[in-house]
């Protein structure tokens, strides 16, 4: 059976730029839940719809899906591995894997403790652009992440006015003003 392995042992790229912000992190958070959710939904599809499941085929998705997965776990998933994630057979996830990989999408490193085995992971343009994608959905469902804010103290304003009647918050989706509600981060006008 095969394994996964580290990807910091395989594919160190993008780790390897230090440790990102609080924001990036939660945003990273997001995008892999996202994108196991999706996940989740197609292959729940395929099996409710079973024979008529082909009417659906997206396995360059599906494999781009499960790598970014394994991308955000941490892990690098065989190519053998990948190309089954597509639901399709495995001569036809080799060849989408042959052609992510063509277009920039997808790295292949061999494995150095076996040479019959080798790891796919997606290149730094792939993930960003999962990212981004991941990111859409985000935004389309209203669940994407907002830029974190700096709580204000009520005592510090300058404004009396504002003292008297206490700070208020901004929903970001109406832009109505309404009072806070308790550890509410509240905006600086």
């Amino acid at each position: 059976m095969m394994t996964d392995a580290p990807e910091s042992e395989m594919f160190s790229s993008r780790r390897s730029e230090g440790a990102a912000n609080d924001e990036d992190v939660r945003r990273r958070r997001e995008c892999a839940k996202i994108a196991k959710s999706l996940y989740r939904v197609r292959r729940a599809r395929t099996h409710t719809f079973g024979a008529h499941a082909a009417l659906f085929g997206e396995p360059a998705w599906d494999i781009l899906l499960n790598l970014y997965i394994a991308h955000s776990s941490g892990r690098a998933i065989s190519r053998t591995k990948a190309s089954k994630s597509g639901d399709v057979p495995q001569t036809t996830g080799l060849r989408i894997l042959t052609m992510l990989a063509e277009r920039g999408l997808v790295t292949r490193i061999d494995d150095p403790g076996d040479r019959r085995r080798s790891f796919v992971g997606l290149s730094d343009a792939a993930i960003t652009l999962m990212e981004t994608c991941m990111m859409a959905f985000l935004d389309a469902a209203g669940r994407a992440p907002r830029p974190t804010q700096k709580r204000r103290s009520r005592a510090k304003t300058d404004n009396p006015a504002a003292r008297a009647e206490g700070p208020t918050t901004v929903s970001a989706h109406d832009r109505v003003a309404r009072p806070p509600t308790k550890g509410a981060i509240v905006r600086e006008p």
